[in-house]
């Protein structure tokens, strides 16, 4: 019994000694990602969030929004984009090779290069358009 009440103390101190949750189980800030955020991935190796948006904006196109939360509230390049075909939905990420996947309502997958964050290849594959 003494050993419970031990271990039960220990775990009162430890609650009450040590700092703050992480910050991961809070929110901390938002970010604009378009009007229809659809697909989401995220890179394991540098912790940018890739958003498709499935709206395509008459101003801004087809775009997929990059989150890089590890730069300062409001600071340039904390939210970019990266321009697409079409309205984007299913979003897949190659962490090894550093490639982005996008298959798009204009039946075409996109392949973009996450170190220069550049367009490699458009290729026409079915994509998510209508049936026919």
């Amino acid at each position: 019994m003494r050993r419970l009440g031990a271990i039960l103390c220990l775990a009162l101190t430890l609650c009450v000694a040590l700092p703050e949750r992480a910050a991961a189980d809070s929110i901390d800030r938002t970010w604009l990602v378009g009007d229809e955020p659809a697909g989401i991935v995220i890179d394991p190796t540098d912790g940018r969030v890739y958003v498709a948006n499935s709206k395509i904006s008459p101003a801004d196109g087809a775009s997929i929004y990059v989150v890089d939360p590890s730069r300062a509230a409001g600071s340039p390049g904390e939210v970019t984009r990266l321009v697409t075909s079409g309205a984007p939905a299913i979003l897949a990420l190659d962490p090894i090779h550093r490639r982005l996947y996008s298959s798009n309502q204009d039946r075409t997958l996109q392949v973009f290069d996450l170190t220069t964050m550049g367009l490699e290849a458009t290729l026409p594959v079915g994509g998510l358009g209508r049936c026919r």
